[in-house]
């Protein structure tokens, strides 16, 4: 065997080489070694197989992104097709959305904590193929979960495998890669994070919908699978072998790796082997007081050894800021966060950005050995702080071009530096004996940050808004800034063996400075957050939960405004609050009431289309009818909504900033002038709806503050639904109950206003009150309840296609009440306070569901003390309250969406006229079918078909008649107007009431100059009591001659159609 012997130099000790024998390698320095090729397919496969676990890595990272509003219930679906009886979707709160995210987190953390000792024990390739199992199984558990625990359960055992993947695959590369070439080759793993963000995000597109969701859960598991198998192929890595008194098998591995032709000698100098090792590979230890192998190093070792901490310190720092830097916040939330800007577009912007990310990433991957480290992470740094600047400037203007091109420069900018290198720092900073601990501490930093942003981002995005990217770039830089002594030696940690280099007291001191500054500039801005104001309301104290600093309004949510409608209280009228709570409330738990839907609602879409498509003649009732049922058996019901309660009694109030610092001398003088109150109704026809299911009001506010003004308050209640609002008869009022209890509670928060709104700086004489369909008959009963007897708690009415059935008395309710008692499985209503909540939601849906078509079993009637009669003929009798100023509208034609396709004859309308106006007299029915809407096509009558003959009968009935109602009481001394934008179909205007500049399914040309001038006619009214002004076409009162203004892409004046003999029959005839 050849002997190698060591020299002393001035600069250490030397190698000088007397004899080889080994026939594989010609002695070194007697001929020139041929160039270094490194570059071999096996190489290029091995990295690639392995970096399929980084890929995974980011494939989850990003998978539940795009799907979100599907998998937790959010988004409305048809039925469809249900595997192996899974549901469609998973009912969960932003909190509970956010624990299953950071369960992913929270896995990586213990896989990367674990993993290095495992890869460094039994080697990197046992490590990866563990892993694998991991990165399989997660997947599977997610993709079966019908329930959150299974959930969040797969998304821990995926984490564990991607945490072992992120600490090992690193390692592996690092020990593989020609060392010149270890910053490129380091590119890879970010690369491939990239790329299974991208294909996540992909897939997620086109896959957020039904069931499909769970195939991109699934798709995970394929990957691993693949993995799995590959990795039988690839070998162990040299380095490691050559640690583990493997020398030959590791330089025929290397061999392989560089190719044929390559020398490997210079590389296989650096390796630590025992003295039987070297000899064997005709190698001495370049360091020569280190003979023999370094014993492994444990995570516990690495922290207690001075040569360790400072490379522990600096490769762990990196990663936290790889974390704190914000990318996963745009990786996780990029659809939600776009999705203010860009609703429609934001999936699909998502995966162009994450794909400009990867091209970046390939393109940036030679930089770290050209330019260096320390430089890359610099650019890296500034970039997303630029970007972080753009985003908050995008978000807070709602400019599409600039948060779009800021999020991909904050992503490009990330895969310049803070993207690869920390991942191969510790294979550069410290020797193989301790890169698996110190890469397991690193990694574990890194996980523990991605759980505090996975975690936390939402709840810092809600409060801070827009003002939350402004954190980022602190957290990036403060962590890394000490390093720069260390990024500057990483060439001398390879070369020499004098020492570890150490960060320097003045450098940990201006790293110690800069944070400070860091914190003390946020300070102001978390400290503006933080004391959001708070509210006094005598039973408990309400603090405001966020701030809007594009609208600098305050948004108080969820106040309680009556005790919980459960047990006693059930089916009764609503009890104000009472006692004193000294917990500080600030609405962050949403409420909305029990929903149902009548089973008739997916018909009835459909059929709406083929009439704005011209085709109703073509719709086939029957074949629709028949798919739906199909539909319905196979799927399962849909899980409630998480927020739905039974205790929903709450209310939401927003504020202009000005108009409540504003409020605090007035409270202090008990002035009442303060700003005006526009009180909001929802419609949904007495079964469905919520306080802020019918759009943002900012739009309506930013209107109100026209010329300078200081704007209005809005506030929008909660009330009971469906039985639990409506259910009247005798049965019901003998058991101590109340009849339109969901009118009780609108009246009660009506009342909450003239009492508190001057805490928030509203005057309680200047309240509208404003409501569409629901809502606007809600309107009309409030105007006449107790038959005008007692003042109503507004001075103002804007209601908006108003919508009842005139339904003469509760006693033709008691069938529907004791339907429900059936279904519920009671006798009494005393049994019925007694049952579950749970139970009572699922009568109430079971009943609502089968509502006859374009009915809703519920809803305000007749019940001798809140509705003394049909508000028509209080109307008519002058039974209201008077001295009210009155705004009142109704859409082109209000009926499509509640005419069933197959009323077409005289008997078909006479049986539906029966089953929506129970008790109608049979001369009236066939007075109606014969006279009013005669089957007549000749053009004589306002419709030409049979299905139109319908749709106007139910337009006049239901709505339109009601605003003739009105305005002939008040002498048409009113402001009324049609919603004339085609189709004109009812709740088509309810966009543009609430456009807030945000792009709908409306086209963006239409919708902004019309939604602009129908709000400012609007809130000019609120304000004055006049909808004139700011320059709009004149807007006179209706007067005799029954006029109003037509609202479309131009203002028009044109005559009320509600004006004819039809409507003033039904006033004499059904409402006397």
């Amino acid at each position: 065997m050849g002997r190698t012997a060591l020299t002393k130099t001035s600069s250490g000790y030397g190698l000088y080489t007397q004899v080889n024998l080994s026939p594989g390698l010609p002695p070194k320095g007697l001929m020139a070694p041929p160039k270094p090729k490194g570059f071999t397919l096996l190489l290029i496969s091995t990295v690639y197989v392995v970096t399929l676990g980084p890929l995974l890595f980011g494939y989850h990272l990003g998978e539940l992104n795009a799907p979100q509003k599907v998998i937790t219930c959010q988004v409305d679906q048809l039925p469809g097709y249900v595997a192996l009886g899974l549901p469609q979707c998973i009912p969960m709160n932003d909190f509970q959305w956010g624990m299953v995210q950071s369960m992913f987190t929270v896995g990586g953390l213990f896989g990367a904590l674990f993993s290095g000792a495992v890869a460094t024990r039994f080697g990197r390739l046992f490590a990866l193929r563990l892993a694998t199992f991991f990165l399989a199984g997660g997947p599977v558990a997610e993709a079966l979960a019908g329930k959150l625990w299974l959930l969040a359960l797969g998304r821990a055992l995926s984490g564990l495998g991607a945490g072992a993947a992120t600490v090992v695959s690193p390692i592996y590369i690092s020990e593989v890669a020609p060392p010149k070439r270890r910053g490129l080759f380091g590119a890879f793993t970010q690369v491939q994070i990239n790329s299974g963000i991208v294909v996540a995000q992909l897939l997620g597109y086109f896959l957020s919908k039904y069931n499909k969701w769970r195939w991109v859960l699934a798709t995970g598991g394929f990957i691993a699978g693949l993995m799995f198998v590959g990795l039988f192929f690839t070998p162990e890595t040299p380095k490691w072998l050559a640690a583990n008194n493997r020398p030959r098998m590791a330089r025929g591995i290397l061999q392989r790796l560089r190719g044929k032709t390559a020398d490997i000698r210079e590389e296989m100098e650096g390796w630590d082997m025992s003295g039987e090792a070297e000899e064997e590979s005709l190698l001495a230890s370049p360091r020569g007081a280190r003979p023999l192998k370094e014993a492994s190093r444990s995570i516990i070792a690495v922290v207690k050894m001075p040569k360790y901490r400072q490379p522990l310190i600096a490769v762990t720092g990196t990663m936290i800021a790889q974390q704190l830097c914000g990318i996963n916040s745009v990786v996780m939330y990029s659809v939600a966060i776009l999705g203010k800007v860009m609703p429609k577009q934001a999936g699909l912007v998502t995966v162009i950005v994450s794909s400009v990310n990867v091209v970046v990433t390939i393109l940036a991957a030679p930089l770290p050995d050209k330019i260096g480290r320390k430089p890359c992470l610099l650019i890296s740094i500034i970039g997303m702080g630029a970007a972080s600047g753009m985003l908050y400037a995008g978000l807070a203007k709602h400019i599409q071009a600039l948060t779009i091109a800021a999020v991909a420069l904050f992503v490009a900018s990330f895969g310049v530096g803070l993207g690869p290198i920390p991942f191969i720092l510790a294979s550069e900073l410290v020797g193989p004996e301790a890169v698996g601990a110190v890469s397991s501490w690193a990694l574990a930093a890194n996980w523990l940050s991605t759980f505090l942003v996975a975690m936390f981002f939402p709840v810092l995005n809600k409060v801070l808004m827009h003002n939350v990217w402004w954190i980022f770039p602190a957290s990036t830089i403060a962590p890394v800034t000490g390093f720069d002594q260390i990024f500057s030696n990483t060439v001398a940690v390879k070369k020499c063996s004098t020492g570890t280099p150490v960060i320097s007291s003045r450098r940990m001191l201006s790293s110690t400075t800069f944070s400070l500054v860091a914190i003390a500039l946020l300070t102001p801005l978390v400290h503006t957050q933080a004391t959001l104001p708070q509210v006094d309301l005598g039973y408990e104290i309400h603090q405001a939960i966020s701030f809007n600093q594009t609208g600098q309004t305050y948004n108080f949510s969820n106040i309680r405004y009556a005790q919980p409608p459960i047990g006693n209280l059930r089916f009764a009228a609503p009890v104000p609050p009472s006692g004193r709570n000294n917990v500080v409330q600030n609405g962050s738990v949403d409420r909305i009431c029990p929903q149902a839907i009548p089973g008739w609602y997916p018909i009835s879409s459909e059929f709406v289309q083929y009439l704005i498509a011209g085709n109703a003649t073509s719709f086939n009732y029957t074949q629709a009818e028949e798919q739906l049922q199909i539909a319905l058996q196979n799927a399962k019901p849909t899980p409630p909504d998480p927020r739905m309660s039974e205790d929903c009694l709450f209310l939401d109030v927003i504020v202009p900033k000005k108009v409540f610092d504003g409020s605090k001398s007035r409270v202090r003088r008990r002035q009442n002038a303060g700003a005006a109150v526009v009180v909001w109704i929802y419609g949904g026809g007495y079964t469905l709806g919520s306080k802020e299911g019918s759009g943002n009001p900012s739009g309506l506010i930013k209107a109100s503050q026209a010329n300078g003004g200081e704007g209005v308050i809005f506030v929008a209640m909660n009330y009971r639904l469906g039985a639990m609002g409506w259910l009247a008869g005798p049965t019901l009022q003998a058991a101590g109950g109340v009849s339109n209890a969901g009118l009780y509670d609108q009246r009660l928060a009506l009342e909450w206003v003239q009492n508190n709104i001057h805490l928030f700086g509203g005057d309680p004489n200047r309240v509208t009150v404003m409501g569409e369909s629901a809502g606007g008959g809600s309107i009309v009963h409030q105007i006449t309840a107790f038959g005008g007897l007692k003042e109503v708690p507004f001075q103002q009415a804007i209601s908006q296609s108003p919508g009842y059935l005139p339904t003469p008395s509760y006693f033709v309710q008691e069938n529907a009440t004791q339907s429900f008692l059936s279904l519920l499985n009671v006798s009494t209503i005393e049994e019925a306070r007694q049952a579950s909540s749970e139970a009572v939601i699922k009568a109430n849906a079971l009943q609502v569901g089968a509502s006859q078509y374009g009915g809703f079993t519920y809803g305000p009637v007749v019940d001798g003390v809140f509705v003394p009669a049909l508000p028509g003929t209080l109307l008519n009798a002058g039974a209201f309250a008077k001295n009210l100023s009155v705004m009142v509208s109704h859409t082109l034609s209000e009926g499509p969406s509640f005419t069933p396709p197959y009323v077409q004859t005289d008997d078909q309308l006479e049986n539906m006229i029966v089953m929506l106006n129970p008790g109608t007299p049979p001369a009236a029915v066939d007075y109606i079918v014969k006279t009013l809407y005669p089957a007549v096509y000749d053009g004589s009558q306002p419709y030409k078909s049979p299905i139109e003959r319908t749709i106007l009968f139910v337009t006049e009935s239901s709505f339109t008649c009601n605003t003739y109602f009105l305005n002939k009481a008040y002498g048409n001394n009113t402001y009324s107007y049609q919603f004339a934008v085609p189709p004109g179909f009812h709740g088509y205007d309810v966009p543009y009431t609430f456009y807030n500049g945000q792009p709908t399914n409306l086209t963006q040309d239409l919708i902004a100059p019309v939604a602009k001038t129908l709000q400012a006619y609007l809130t000019n009214f609120i304000l004055s009591g006049n909808p004139n002004g700011q320059g709009l076409p004149p807007f006179p009162m209706q007067g005799q001659n029954a006029s109003m203004n037509s609202i479309s892409t131009v203002v028009a004046r044109v005559k009320d159609d509600t004006s004819n003999q039809r409507c003033a029959w039904w006033e004499k005839s059904l409402n006397n």
